[in-house]
């Protein structure tokens, strides 16, 4: 967790800002493994996740499959929280991408 106090010389210059990062990694062995990053802050109020899959077939190739989401948490402070109110999905994106080696 990251927190700023920033102070800058103009109005309305003074505000923090939180970040939050959660970082994973998981291996099924050494050919198959994945990655997944998760961050909010309270400033923008969005919570994105990246999460990656990456399967080596053969040496110096690979299958990438990466998801990434981005939901805004809205809401009121002066409700109680909501998940089904208060989170909305902003972006939804799936990329797959293959790398083959080829030697000559």
């Amino acid at each position: 967790m990251n927190h700023s106090l920033i102070d800058l010389p103009i109005d309305n210059g003074s505000f923090s800002a939180t970040t939050m990062t959660a970082n994973l990694l998981g291996a099924v062995s050494r050919k198959l493994f994945a990655k997944a990053l998760v961050q909010y802050d309270n400033f923008t109020r969005d919570l994105q996740a990246n999460i990656r899959v990456d399967w080596i077939h053969t040496p110096g190739s690979d299958l990438f499959l990466v998801f990434n989401t981005l939901y805004h948490v809205a809401g009121d402070d002066d409700l109680p929280f909501d998940p089904r109110r208060d989170v909305v999905l902003m972006d939804r994106v799936g990329v797959a991408k293959l790398t083959y080696l080829v030697l000559l």
